[in-house]
């Protein structure tokens, strides 16, 4: 398959940078390159469709660091094992015509477990390992500086100085904000992963001036996540407070716990007063009043989780290949292949592409990182602010797990989104190894 001029440069320009990255891995400090990477996160300067610059950087981050022997310890290795073997054969019983497709899709999800490794290593390996949540904090209010410019600009496509890399992802049409992941369902997700991250400092944190600012970022994404129009996501940030005020009512008490509450309510009623009286992004209450369902199944879904379970029963066990969508697919003609939309499911993409098999082992996967964070629940750090990392991993995983029935991140061009959620599994996971280590 040819590659464009424009397409060329952009690779050109990747490479180079990965060169000056590799360069910089032996001459700066670990902590500045990871937190470099976990900021371009959903910043996506150089995205085409044979891959994105994180994603070299990311690989070539990883390399130094291996090199340097930085990454010494690599959790979860059965269960890894498990899933490269699952989308390896997966991906050797798809059709010969699709096969590169496949592997650009494979490369992206290499990145993602690198990443987890080098986030996992930092964490479990740095002397001040709470640095890397706030880092989570910054790149939190670069993302709600980003929709504060998209909620001005509204529904027109703006890109800085013509540039088509500077460009920034346009609003829908239907007036829903998208934010830098390209999907309102997904930026909807990440909001509601952070007003719960931010809860869990807010609840931490000692000084006035880091409270208000927790307080005024909680704000700020219940707005936005209001602004995506998404009905999933105020379902799941429901689901995650009652999960929050559950796993810390000992600590927190009962009066806490209804003060706490009574905080949100009234952040998020004014926040919905604002963006609905005062933005064009006003759908959200509209579109919740006017769902339904049916056999189980709400109205948006009706029409892409049956497509999608046709095609899976055809392939029930090992799928039809790694990616759901190819290269201008709708305009191929591949033997055995029937375009469709995507699910709108995440585990009923997996089924689709890898089949009952492939699920098996992203449970088991999911159970393993689970076990580990209930393990470390019971070990006991002086740091008391770390003591609650193992419960706000259960909560945001939760979260995701529950919010993912209605959206698939696993789409290939939502790698940036991947990388985030990679980078929280190797947060968690790097913490719970820690407190059960013998740190105690």
């Amino acid at each position: 398959m040819a590659i464009s001029n424009s397409h060329a440069v952009q690779l050109v320009m990747a490479l180079s940078m990965g060169i000056m990255l590799f360069c910089a891995v032996y001459a700066l400090p670990e902590r500045v390159i990871i937190s470099a990477l976990i900021l371009m996160i959903p910043f996506q300067f150089i995205d085409s469709r044979y891959g994105s610059l994180n994603m070299i950087l990311t690989y070539i981050t990883g390399v130094a660091l291996f090199l340097k022997r930085k990454l010494k310890v690599f959790p979860l290795m059965a269960p890894v094992f498990l899933l490269s073997l699952s989308y390896l054969l997966s991906f050797i019983q798809a059709h010969r015509m699709t096969k590169f497709d496949h592997v650009l899709y494979l490369i992206l999800m290499g990145s993602n477990l690198v990443l987890f490794y080098m986030v996992y290593n930092f964490v479990r390996e740095n002397e001040n390992p709470r640095s890397v949540l706030r880092i989570l904090t910054i790149l939190n209010i670069l993302f709600i500086l980003y929709c504060c410019i998209q909620l001005i600009i509204g529904f027109s496509h703006f890109s800085l100085l013509g540039i088509k890399e500077l460009s920034m992802t346009q609003n829908r049409k239907d007036q829903r904000l998208v934010g830098p992941f390209t999907a309102a369902g997904i930026t909807a997700e990440y909001f509601v992963i952070q007003i719960i991250f931010s809860g869990y400092l807010l609840l931490r944190l000692k000084e006035i001036r880091e409270k208000l600012l927790h307080v005024g970022i909680i704000a700020a994404n219940c707005a936005f996540l209001i602004a995506t129009g998404n009905r999933g996501g105020i379902v799941s940030l429901v689901f995650g407070w009652m999960l929050f005020s559950c796993l810390y009512r000992r600590e927190m008490g009962f009066v806490r716990i209804v003060k706490i509450n009574l905080v949100m309510t009234v952040l998020f009623f004014l926040m919905s007063v604002v963006i609905i009286l005062f933005t064009p992004f006003n759908l959200l209450f509209d579109r919740l009043s006017e769902t339904k369902i049916k056999g189980g199944v709400p109205d948006t879904r009706g029409v892409t989780w049956p497509a999608a379970w046709e095609q899976i029963v055809m392939k029930p066990l090992i799928g039809h290949g790694p990616r759901f969508r190819l290269l201008n697919e709708e305009k191929r003609k591949i033997p055995g292949r029937e375009w469709i939309h995507y699910p709108h499911s995440l585990y009923l993409f997996i089924l689709h592409t890898l089949g009952g098999m492939g699920l098996a082992i992203y449970f088991l996967f999911a159970m393993s990182v689970f076990y580990k964070l209930m393990i470390s629940r019971r070990c006991h750090h002086k740091d008391e602010f770390l003591n609650g990392i193992p419960n706000l991993g259960i909560i945001i995983l939760s979260v995701f797990l529950f919010d993912q029935i209605k959206v698939e991140f696993l789409r290939y061009n939502l790698g940036d989104y991947q990388h985030y959620m990679f980078t929280l599994l190797g947060i968690f996971v790097g913490f719970a190894d820690r407190l059960t280590s013998g740190e105690r």
